[in-house]
């Protein structure tokens, strides 16, 4: 989509993980998607880890569930909040290049499936596609789609997906 002037997605809370070649160390921050690169960035167009789109074979998502930072309610509670179980779901997303490198991304405050939806509404307009979905069709191609329209409708009225992105995410799942 050359000549596209989208702003720049960014989620905040992210880190890049590892897996470049020339970007091994981690960092975080923000996570961004702009008209030629996504990556880790400050305002969505300076990236100090960034992969250029048209470099990108797929991506793929899925969540985690990890312990929470009880630090806070301790000091506001005593000690016994420290003993109460408490967990998050962060999503991950993986970047498949088409040198056969890839990229880890988490971000803290997504679980998979929130990731996804945002991720995806910005990169279905590159032509990206989500490899978890190619990976789904082992089955029936009309309960398949069927399946995937009805979970995008389920994201959209969740709100998790603007409804260009669940336009966008029902183009491509009707083109397939």
């Amino acid at each position: 989509m050359a000549g596209s002037t989208d702003k720049p997605l960014l989620i905040g809370h992210a880190n890049y993980l590892g897996g470049l070649i020339d970007s091994p160390k981690k960092k975080t921050g923000n996570f961004a998607i702009n008209d030629t690169h996504l990556g880790m960035s400050i305002l969505g167009n300076k990236f100090s880890t960034g992969i250029a789109l048209s470099d990108i074979k797929g991506v793929s998502f899925d969540s985690e569930t990890v312990g929470k930072s009880r630090t806070g309610k301790a000091l506001a509670f005593g000690v016994l909040a420290l003993a109460a179980k408490s967990t998050k779901s962060v999503g991950q997303l993986i970047v498949h290049l088409n040198d056969g490198q890839i990229a880890a991304f988490e971000f803290e405050k997504l679980n998979g499936l929130e990731a996804k939806a945002k991720i995806m509404g910005r990169l279905s307009k590159y032509s990206i596609p989500c490899l978890d979905d190619v990976a789904l069709t082992g089955g029936s191609h009309d309960s398949s789609v069927v399946d995937q329209l009805r979970g995008a409708q389920d994201l959209l009225a969740s709100g998790a997906l603007s409804q260009d992105e669940f336009d966008a995410l029902k183009a491509k799942i009707l083109a397939s």
